[in-house]
């Protein structure tokens, strides 16, 4: 069973393709990775927001409530 050149070079392209696709892959889930820890802090940082909010809104009440 000869191995013949264009047999060779496409196995080649196959391999080269393969490696590209991993790093270009490998490099969006970096850029999701760091999207997601800023999203995950600007979420952090809306919630704290909030629940300072409702800590105000349930002061007032309480004190509504204590006259």
């Amino acid at each position: 069973m000869p191995v013949e050149l264009k047999d060779l070079i496409a196995w080649v392209v196959l391999a080269v393709g393969v490696v590209g696709q991993f790093f270009h892959l490998k490099g969006r889930v970096a850029l999701i990775e760091a999207r997601q820890k800023d999203l995950r802090a600007d979420l952090k940082e809306s919630l704290e927001k909030i629940d300072k909010k409702l800590d105000h809104i349930d002061r007032k009440l309480d004190h509504k409530a204590d006259k």
